[in-house]
């Protein structure tokens, strides 16, 4: 974790506008892991990572993560927005629906409390994802079924 602090340091990264962006940041940190993790980003108003925190460390096939460790690391930076990562050290880059719940809860407390949860990227072995698009895309196909009479 403090690795993450010692390079972000010695250079300041691109700002963060998508999850191909967050997954060129934070992959080459995660090299190894073989264990689900959550980490936090925290951004600047110009997308600029200020903040790499690993908030939650789980078992090879599953993590918690509590509001509490998210928000109250980008409130100790004073972070306008926040960018979540997922780690499946031995599974796809595709997020679960425990992860989209997860994902859902963090996005209304960061609006609740005005800092914007700007997306979940599960990051694995065959590459990663957006799980805010995965979630936007499943809301979709929702809307459509319950069009269909």
């Amino acid at each position: 974790m403090h690795l993450a602090r010692e390079l972000m340091a010695t250079q300041k990264p691109p700002a963060l506008h998508s999850a191909a962006d967050v997954a060129a940041l934070i992959t080459p940190l995660l090299f190894g892991d073989e264990l689900e993790a959550v980490w936090i980003i925290g951004v600047d108003a110009g997308g600029h990572p200020i903040e790499t925190t690993c908030v939650a460390l789980g078992t090879a096939n599953a993590v918690a993560v509590l509001p509490k460790d998210v928000f109250s690391v980008l409130l100790r930076v004073g972070a306008t927005a926040g960018f979540l990562v997922h780690t499946h050290p031995f599974g796809e880059a595709h997020a679960s629906p425990a992860d989209l719940l997860a994902l859902r809860q963090l996005v209304a407390v960061g609006d609740l409390i005005g800092i914007p949860i700007s997306d979940m990227v599960v990051v694995a072995p065959d590459g990663y994802c957006s799980a805010l698009e995965q979630w936007m895309e499943r809301a979709e196909i929702d809307e459509l079924a319950q069009a269909v009479p």
